[in-house]
């Protein structure tokens, strides 16, 4: 049995070494040109993809840029309006104690 799977072995393996002998040299040089082409696309669809994801990392960090100075300008906003109610706070005190020191008087 063993002799017969060995026998079996060597007729495969002569049988693929004899298909090999009959790949004519001009498919070879077709199929190793595709694999070149190949490799050159899956080289640009990555260089594409990094350039991609560098842009892609720019505009997140121009937008968080913005958020940050938008963030501010509300808080400036914040503190302009809370300094107006009390400037108008202490207008109406002032004007309440004239108008009391003028009907005292």
């Amino acid at each position: 049995e063993l002799s017969m799977a060995a026998d079996e072995i060597e007729r495969l393996q002569r049988e693929i070494a004899g298909r090999e002998a009959f790949v004519p040299p001009q498919a070879l040089q077709v199929a190793k040109e595709e694999h070149k082409r190949a490799l050159e696309q899956i080289k640009a669809l990555k260089e594409e993809g990094q350039r991609k994801s560098k842009l892609l990392a720019a505009i997140k960090g121009e937008r968080v840029e913005q958020e940050g100075a938008l963030k501010a300008l509300k808080g400036e906003k914040d503190s302009l309006e809370d300094r107006l109610k009390r400037a108008v706070r202490d207008l109406k005190s002032k004007e309440a104690s004239t108008r009391e020191m003028k009907s005292r008087a």
